[in-house]
C-alpha cells in the first residue's frame, strides 16, 4: 500500500500533527501524544516550544475545513517538505526532513547487516526448535481431552449427557402444571368438570 507521502507541512508537524489529518485520539490517546511530543524535544527547549494540539477544543467541521484551507494558502516559509510514514491504515507514524531521510538510506547497509547478525544469533539459539520440542513435550505426556471430543454428537443411552429428564407427565406434575385459561374453559366446555 502507500505508506509514503512527500508534502508540504506546517512547521512542527512532527510535534503536533497536521490540522488536516483526522484526530488519532482513538488509537493514541492524547497523553500518549503529548509524551511523544515532549520527548522530542531539544535540551534547553521548554514545553511552550509544543504550541498548542491541533484539534484542540471542541471545533465544528466548518471551522476545521477553514482552518485547513488558510493552511494551503499559507507563505511557502511556514511550510517545510517533509516525509511521511504511515501504517497500513494511512495513520501518520513519523515525519522525516529531506536530510533524515538521506541519512537513513545511508544507513540501511549498516541496519541490514545488524539485522543479519541478530538473526544469526536467533538461528544459533534455535529459538523455534526448543518451542516445537516443548510442544512435542506437552502433547506427550499432559493428556489432553479436547482432542476426544466429538462436536455436536450424543452419546448412547436415554438420560446420557441432556440437562432434563425425557418421558411421559406424571399425574401429580400434571395437577402442579400451571393451568391456561383457554384449556379450562375447554376442560368445561367439554364437562370434565362435572
Amino acid at each position: 500500500g502507500k505508506q509514503f507521502f512527500v508534502y508540504n507541512a506546517p512547521r512542527g508537524v512532527e510535534l503536533r500533527g497536521d490540522i488536516r489529518a483526522p484526530p488519532l485520539d482513538d488509537i493514541r490517546p492524547r497523553w500518549i501524544q503529548d509524551e511523544d511530543a515532549a520527548s522530542m524535544l531539544l535540551p534547553g527547549e521548554g514545553l511552550e516550544a509544543l504550541g498548542p494540539p491541533p484539534h484542540a477544543g471542541a471545533q465544528t467541521l466548518q471551522e476545521r475545513k477553514g482552518e485547513a484551507m488558510a493552511l494551503e494558502s499559507a507563505p511557502a516559509h511556514s511550510q517545510e517538505t517533509m516525509l511521511c510514514a504511515t501504517d497500513f491504515r494511512q495513520r501518520p507514524l513519523l515525519f522525516l526532513r529531506p536530510d533524515e531521510w538521506s541519512e537513513l538510506l545511508q544507513q540501511l547497509p549498516l541496519l541490514k547487516e545488524q539485522m543479519q547478525q541478530c538473526q544469526e544469533e536467533v538461528n544459533t539459539l534455535d529459538e523455534r526448535g526448543a518451542e516445537m520440542r516443548d510442544y512435542a513435550l506437552r502433547r506427550k505426556y499432559i493428556h489432553d481431552k479436547h482432542s476426544e471430543k466429538k462436536a455436536g454428537s450424543m452419546g448412547k443411552g436415554s438420560h446420557f449427557g441432556r440437562p432434563y429428564q425425557t418421558g411421559k407427565v406424571g399425574i401429580r406434575a400434571r395437577e402442579r402444571k400451571v393451568r391456561i385459561t383457554t384449556t379450562e374453559l375447554k376442560r368445561y366446555s367439554d364437562g370434565d368438570y362435572l
